[in-house]
């Protein structure tokens, strides 16, 4: 797992260039790990090296993370960043902290009735 560590010293230094060419404190940019295709072990890992969200973009994955990590699964926002069908809202908006990806105005319905 040290190549986690590695590409996320090489991520945070990247994003403190870029946020210096704008003027900008790299401490505002949130960053968001990606866990797609990788299990919960992973997503401990990311929490030990200091990383505060998780990015999933499928509901059943991130929920069968969020179940196997406990309570430790408390410790990060989830956030949902791929495409989602209307019939995991429900899911959805109880696993999740956020949801970036609503791309049709009959998934935000549901999502606000939720």
């Amino acid at each position: 797992m040290k190549h986690i560590e590695k590409n996320l010293e090489k991520v945070r230094r990247r994003i403190k260039i870029a946020a210096e060419i704008v003027n900008r404190n790299p401490d505002s940019i949130k960053l968001v790990a990606v866990t797609k295709g990788f299990d919960s072990s992973v997503v401990r890992e990311a929490m030990r090296l200091e990383i505060k969200r998780i990015g999933e973009s499928r509901v059943q994955e991130a929920k069968k993370k969020i179940e196997e990590l406990g309570q430790l699964s408390r410790r990060v926002e989830w956030h949902m960043i791929g495409h989602l069908q209307s019939n995991k809202a429900k899911d959805a908006v109880k696993i999740f902290d956020f949801i970036h990806s609503v791309d049709r105005l009959k998934i935000a319905k549901k999502l606000s009735k939720k």
